[in-house]
């Protein structure tokens, strides 16, 4: 079986917010870390913006968590 590139991933946004949450970060707090605004996280939560695989990994590395863990494969 072949492995999916997992560029195709895409955040989840219940996931997101889910792993945000229970790790005590709030979403200023995470765009702060970030570098991004916090409307920013607000609209990725919201599923209203698809942010790049980078800015992905980026999240998930200051969750302290897996990409895995906050996206999904596009079927």
């Amino acid at each position: 079986m072949q492995k999916r590139d997992p560029r195709w991933r895409r955040i989840d946004p219940a996931a997101l917010r889910e792993v945000r949450e229970a790790k005590g970060v709030s979403a200023r707090q995470l765009s702060e870390r970030i570098g991004m605004s916090n409307s920013y996280i607000s609209q990725v939560e919201r599923g209203s913006y698809l942010p790049p695989h980078e800015r992905m990994r980026q999240i998930a590395r200051e969750l302290d968590t897996t990409i895995r863990s906050i996206t999904t494969v596009d079927a």
